[in-house]
């Protein structure tokens, strides 16, 4: 009988644990893999799910393990913010969500890939996320830090084999077309 008791309160308590929503972060894009020209920047963009009872507030994102550190290095934007309103994303906040912008820091990090860097070369490595745990609002409460966590990912940075123009380069490129077809039918010999 208290087998079967300690068996079912401890079901119980599992099954608690595990209705209680976690922090959950996702990349984009979600394979982890991103690519770019050499001498160019790329990086991810992010979501970050809230927990039900903690606020959590990121403290920084870095590489680990790289294969090729040769290729760039990483510039971390996440761990700045920290969170969408003053550094923090509270329990049962919509979920944190930023493509990657370079320019205005937006994104998990960036990636300045080399501009010495060879076509085709390669870069995997572990990206680690760390953030801070807190029972209330870190910004209000005194001692209420619970402890600290992190997210990691397996990413690769590639430089492109076959980088894609920008649309203003193509805008460039359709305008020099038609100037050169413009200016050979102006200029060709008459019959």
């Amino acid at each position: 009988m208290k087998h079967r008791i300690l068996t079912l309160s401890l079901a119980i308590l599992m099954a608690a644990a595990a209705a209680v929503a976690a922090p959950i972060l996702t990349l984009s894009p979600s394979s982890g893999n991103i690519s770019g020209e050499p001498g160019s920047v790329t990086g991810w963009g992010f979501t970050l799910t809230s927990d039900s009872n903690e606020w959590i507030t990121v403290v920084s994102s870095f590489l680990l393990f790289e294969s090729n550190p040769d290729l760039g290095f990483y510039d971390d934007f996440i761990g700045l913010q920290g969170g969408p309103s003053d550094g923090v994303l509270a329990p049962g906040d919509p979920a944190w969500t930023q493509a990657f912008d370079p320019n205005q820091g937006f994104g998990l990090g960036a990636f300045f890939l080399s501009p010495l860097a060879n076509l085709g070369d390669r870069n995997d490595a572990q990206l680690i996320v760390l953030f801070e745990r807190f029972s209330a609002d870190p910004t209000t409460c005194v001692d209420c830090n619970l402890g600290s966590g992190e997210f990691t990912f397996n990413v690769s940075i590639t430089a492109d084999t076959n980088p894609v123009p920008e649309p203003g380069a193509l805008w460039l490129v359709a305008l020099s077309l038609g100037a050169i077809g413009l200016f050979r039918k102006r200029w060709q010999p008459q019959p």
